[in-house]
């Protein structure tokens, strides 16, 4: 089995129309993977998950994955079918 089968090329995200849906789950998850296993591993102590923490995790779509996706479907137009 290909990797192809299994997680879609940006090219594929970008030509299907998912690059909101790709945003509202890697911006996010960005947040996650470094304010629960990056930041502890390098700052030997726990990031505290209160409020603020659930606001940033929130921000992460709209500052963090939509923005990328934006600039992919800049800088790659030819995916998009543009």
């Amino acid at each position: 089995m290909t990797g192809d089968a299994v997680i879609p090329s940006g090219a594929m995200i970008l030509r299907a129309g998912l690059a909101t849906g790709v945003a509202l789950v890697y911006g996010p998850f960005i947040w996650v993977a470094m304010s629960l296993a990056v930041i502890p591993a390098l700052a030997h102590r726990d990031v505290p998950v209160n409020t603020r923490w659930w606001i940033q995790l929130t921000g992460h779509f709209l500052f963090v994955g939509l923005p990328m996706m934006m600039a992919m479907r800049t800088l790659f137009p030819a995916a998009t079918g543009e």
